[in-house]
């Protein structure tokens, strides 16, 4: 899973903006570092997108495991 330089800060900056995580900047010489973290809003939407998915590969699986029970082919 290969996630490059802009894309990733584009889905940090977003987040940034609805509140998911926060941003802090530290200098170490003549380069600044930037350290996100996840705040509670952002905590309680991955703990509800991470639910969803576990319903749908759930609902997945149910349908793979009706149809190799029944012979057909998956």
């Amino acid at each position: 899973f290969d996630i490059q330089g802009p894309s990733l800060y584009t889905v940090l900056y977003r987040m940034e903006g609805r509140g998911f995580v926060a941003m802090r900047e530290e200098k170490l010489g003549r380069r600044t570092r930037i350290y996100y973290r996840l705040l509670p809003r952002g905590a309680e939407f991955l703990q509800a997108i991470t639910q969803a998915y576990q319903n749908v590969t759930a609902g997945i699986n149910g349908v793979l495991d009706d149809t190799r029970h029944e012979g057909g082919v998956v």
